[in-house]
C-alpha cells in the first residue's frame, strides 16, 4: 500500500490524514493550522473545515463514482449559482486522486461562520423567524427559472420541456420502501401501509412538470449564518431537477415543528412570490413522506438499528397539515 492509499484510507476519520490531503490537493494554498471533521447528509463524502492562514475553506472528499459525480455537480453549479446572485460558496477546485490517490478532492471557500443547524439553538424566536424569512427567499431565487410551468399538465404525452413526474415519484416511493424492507427497516406490514399511502397520494400529482434546479437535501444543515443572520446555501451535491415544492417540504422539515412559527412564516414569505399548485396540501404532505424515506436510506446504511428505530417512531405519522398557506 502507498501513503497515498493509506490517505485514502484514513481521509474519513483522521485529522492528520485530512490535513495531508488537502496539502496534495492544493500544494499553492498556504498549508491548514487546523482540521476538523464536519457532519454530512451524504455518507459517502467526507467534509473536512480546514482553517489556513488568512482563509477557512471546506475540503469535501469522495471515493466511489456515483459520490465523485455528485461532487462534481455541486462544484460545478456553484459558480453558476453565483452569477445568478444566489449567496453560495466560491469554488475553488476539483482535484481528482491528488498523489496518486484513488480519491477525488473538492475545495471551497467557507460560507458564513456557522453552520445553521448547530446555530439553530440560540438563535432565539425572532431570529429563527427572520431567519426562516430568508431561507424561503433564497429558496425562491433558487427555484425561479421555469419555476411558473411546475403546476404542471394533465396530458398523457409528456410535452416538451416537461417530466413524467407522477411516474418518477411513483418510482422513488417503490425504490425508498423496498431499499428499507431489504434492510429489514420496516416490517414488510409497515412497508406496505407505507407505500400504499404515499403512492394514493402521489396519484393526485400532475402527470407532467416542468422542473426546476432543486437544492434536494435537508435545508437547515446547509445553510449558513453570518453573525446570527442567514448567509446562504452550500452543498449542493444533491442538486437535481424537480418540482420545487419537493425542496420546500424538505425546508419545513428541517425547520422542526411543521405548525410551527419559523416553518408558517417559512412558507408564507415562499408562497407569496411563487405560484401555489391547487393541491398543494397533497403534495407537501407525499413530499415530506418521500424526505422521511430518503433520510431513513441514508441512516440505514451505516446505523441500522438507529434507522429501525426512527422508522417505528415517524413512518406514516409525518405531516405538513396546518402548515401551509392557502390560495
Amino acid at each position: 500500500m502507498t501513503d497515498s492509499d493509506a490517505l485514502l484510507d484514513d481521509s474519513f476519520a483522521d485529522a492528520d490524514a485530512a490535513a495531508a490531503l488537502y496539502e496534495l490537493a492544493a500544494p499553492d494554498l498556504p498549508p491548514p493550522t487546523s482540521v476538523r471533521r464536519e457532519a454530512t447528509a451524504d455518507p459517502e463524502i467526507a467534509i473536512w473545515a480546514v482553517h489556513a492562514k488568512g482563509s477557512f475553506v471546506r475540503m469535501k472528499v469522495a471515493t466511489s463514482e456515483p459520490a465523485v459525480a455528485r461532487l462534481r455537480r455541486g462544484a460545478t453549479l456553484l459558480p453558476t449559482l453565483a452569477a445568478r446572485g444566489l449567496r453560495v460558496p466560491e469554488a475553488i477546485l476539483v482535484r481528482a486522486k491528488p498523489g496518486g490517490s484513488s480519491v477525488t478532492v473538492a475545495l471551497e471557500r467557507r460560507l458564513g461562520t456557522t453552520n445553521a443547524a448547530v446555530g439553530w439553538p440560540i438563535l432565539g424566536a425572532p431570529g429563527r423567524i427572520a431567519f426562516a424569512e430568508a431561507l424561503a427567499k433564497g429558496f425562491s431565487a433558487l427555484h425561479a427559472p421555469g419555476a411558473s410551468g411546475a403546476s404542471g399538465t394533465s396530458g398523457s404525452a409528456t410535452p416538451p420541456g416537461e417530466i413524467p413526474w407522477r411516474a418518477v415519484v411513483e418510482d422513488r416511493v417503490r425504490k425508498r420502501v423496498g431499499l428499507l424492507r431489504d434492510a429489514d427497516v420496516l416490517s414488510p406490514e409497515s412497508g406496505s401501509r407505507t407505500e400504499a399511502k404515499l403512492l394514493e397520494e402521489a396519484s393526485r400529482l400532475p402527470v407532467h412538470l416542468v422542473p426546476v434546479l432543486c437544492h434536494g437535501t435537508f435545508a437547515l444543515p446547509a445553510a449558513a449564518l453570518e453573525r446570527r443572520a442567514f448567509a446562504g446555501l452550500s452543498d449542493f451535491e444533491g442538486a437535481c431537477t424537480a418540482d420545487p415544492w419537493l425542496d420546500v417540504a424538505a425546508a419545513v422539515a428541517s425547520l422542526g415543528d411543521p405548525a410551527g412559527a419559523p416553518s408558517r412564516r417559512f412558507l408564507e414569505v415562499y408562497g407569496a412570490t411563487m405560484p401555489l399548485p391547487a393541491d398543494l396540501s397533497s403534495r407537501l404532505d407525499l413530499y415530506s413522506g418521500l424526505v422521511l424515506l430518503k433520510s431513513l436510506c441514508v441512516v440505514a446504511t451505516a446505523f441500522p438499528s438507529e434507522a429501525r428505530t426512527a422508522a417505528e417512531r415517524l413512518t406514516g405519522s409525518w405531516s405538513l397539515s396546518g402548515a401551509h398557506p392557502t390560495n
